[in-house]
C-alpha cells in the first residue's frame, strides 16, 4: 500500500495523536514501542523537553500534540516521514 504525502500531512496536521506522530518517526516499531521510543526521545533530549514545556505546554501524559508541540518536534526531530 502507498501512502500518498497528502495522506500523511493530513494525518499529521492539526492536533495528532501521539501514536500516529510515533508511528511515523519509527516505522520499523509496533504502535506502543514506537510512543515509548518517542517518549524517551523528548525525556532525554534536555532542550527539547524544556521548549515542549515552556513554549509548547505539553503534558506527558495527553494523548495529542498541539500544533505548536508540532512544530517543536519538527525542529528538533526533523519532519516524521524524513
Amino acid at each position: 500500500m502507498v501512502i500518498k504525502e497528502e495522506e500523511v500531512q493530513d494525518e499529521l496536521s492539526g492536533s495528532p495523536k501521539k501514536k500516529v506522530v510515533a508511528m511515523h518517526y519509527f516505522k520499523g516499531l509496533g504502535e506502543q514501542a514506537a510512543v515509548n521510543a518517542l517518549s524517551r526521545v523528548i525525556r532525554e533530549d534536555s532542550k527539547l523537553k524544556e521548549e515542549l514545556e515552556t513554549k509548547g505546554h505539553y503534558n506527558k501524559c495527553k494523548h495529542y500534540f498541539l500544533p505548536k508541540q508540532m512544530e517543536i518536534l519538527r525542529k528538533y526531530l526533523g519532519d516524521p516521514d524524513d
